[in-house]
């Protein structure tokens, strides 16, 4: 027995993923399933790399100014000020990720899995990381040495 699946709103079609399930399909409509199947996944995964990203960059960029404003403002331990610009970057990051999850939701069928967003949030900040070092190594580095031959 398969497991009847409708992988875009509004198209049914019964679909099996695992062996042994005898369903009539040729090799042709194998592959497109599994394709199909792939495309589901990294379309789940799409949300929760958007949220490693927003949450990789704010911590880059904006968590030692936003924590020192926090700290100055409200005269408080460094240690609550880390844990509000965390709550602050996670919230931005789940706010947009979320938005982006609804509006792929009305299209087609996610698959939801914890395994899906912790490899998609490490995958976003992998993104993240590799740009920044990237940026680092090449582009800052022939940038001040073009200022310097000038």
């Amino acid at each position: 027995m398969g497991v009847c699946s409708t992988f875009y709103k509004g198209c049914n079609f019964g679909a099996t993923f695992y062996k042994g399930c005898n369903f009539g399909a040729t090799f042709y409509k194998g592959c497109f399933l599994f394709v199909l199947y792939m495309n589901i996944v990294l379309l789940s995964l799409f949300s929760t790399i958007i949220f490693g990203i927003i949450d990789a960059v704010f911590f880059l960029f904006f968590e030692e100014t936003a924590q020192n404003k926090i700290k100055k403002l409200t005269h408080v331990s460094m240690n609550i000020a880390e844990i509000v610009t965390g709550s602050l970057s996670a919230a931005a990051a789940i706010f947009v990720a979320a938005n982006v999850e609804i509006s792929l939701e009305e299209e087609m069928y996610l698959i939801h899995h914890p395994l899906l967003d912790v490899s998609g949030i490490l995958l976003g900040t992998l993104v993240v990381v590799l740009t920044y070092v990237f940026y680092i190594r090449y582009i800052r580095k022939t940038l001040l040495s073009a200022k310097k031959v000038y």
